[in-house]
């Protein structure tokens, strides 16, 4: 029972210590492939924010102000998700990107649809693009972090679980040479005690101590 114990309790703590490496390192997969796949999407808006800007100039469309309007909106919906990952992998960043196009779209209602106007807008869309090769390199940076903690609590946890799985071992050896022991003295006890009795050695009690079965014989 003492050995089945112990071998018990390092599988529960090796299955315990298991699922939370899995569970950690499943959290930091889903973070990381939001992270890339948000800012891919991100440029990705950027590129027609600034297509729709420029026509929008040019044309003086409402369709295309329309169409601005819904980019920015999907932006800041993405820069939302990008903001409420826990431990703020890429800093201030999003609310850089954020005041950048509000500064962007605040531009835009005030000027007057032209083409000579479309100067004034371009520093705005440049700093949106920066800010989206900024967030980019701080994405792949705490990527790679994530990975390499992984590795290093992977290789900690690999080391715990061999710790446990020894003193498993060496626990179930020390519980079965200690109840070998515990046998073996009653045993010793009892032919000692026969051997005295075949030398009529009758004014000497018999004494055996251990389990009850050997206490009986």
């Amino acid at each position: 029972l003492l050995i089945a114990i112990l071998l018990s309790w390092a599988a529960a703590q090796s299955w315990f210590v298991l699922e939370q490496f899995v569970a950690q390192n499943q959290r930091d997969s889903e973070q990381a492939l939001q992270i890339s796949s948000s800012i891919q999407e991100l440029g990705e808006r950027t590129v027609n924010l600034e297509r729709s800007t420029r026509q929008f100039m040019v044309l003086n469309d409402p369709v295309l102000r329309e169409r601005f309007n819904e980019n920015v909106a999907r932006s800041l919906a993405i820069i939302e998700r990008l903001e409420a990952i826990p431990g703020e992998p890429l800093e201030k960043l999003p609310d850089a990107w954020r005041q950048s196009i509000e500064g962007l779209s605040r531009e835009l209602s005030q000027s007057a649809p032209r083409i000579e106007l479309l100067a004034e807008l371009v520093p705005y869309l440049n700093r949106l693009a920066e800010i989206n090769n900024e967030m980019a390199h701080k994405g792949r940076r705490w990527i790679d972090r994530k990975h390499a903690a992984m590795l290093t609590e992977l290789e900690q946890n690999r080391l715990h679980l061999a710790g446990l799985v020894v003193a498993a071992v060496v626990g179930a050896f020390l519980v079965a040479l200690t109840m070998s022991w515990w046998l073996s003295r009653p045993i010793e006890h009892l032919e000692r005690s026969i051997e005295r009795l075949g030398e009529s050695k009758f004014d000497e009690p018999v004494i055996v101590r251990g389990p009850a079965d050997l206490r009986r014989v």
